[in-house]
């Protein structure tokens, strides 16, 4: 995959979570988790993250998140 592919691969990777991360916030209650650190985990994170995922596994770049 050449670089300008994968930018495009990014870019609309980070417009799928953030439409993601608006369908939660509409949501009347959001549900909040910890994490091990007892940083917020959120179900936007958690949407967002799978979202992203789904794009950046077609390309070679290593993922690490939630």
């Amino acid at each position: 995959m050449n670089m300008e592919k994968k930018y495009q691969t990014a870019i609309e990777a980070a417009i799928a979570g953030g439409k993601e991360i608006l369908k939660i916030y509409h949501f009347d209650e959001i549900q909040v988790e910890r994490k091990g650190d007892n940083s917020p985990l959120t179900q936007a994170d958690k949407a967002a993250n799978s979202k992203i995922i789904q794009f950046l596994d077609k390309t070679d770049y290593p993922i690490i998140s939630e």
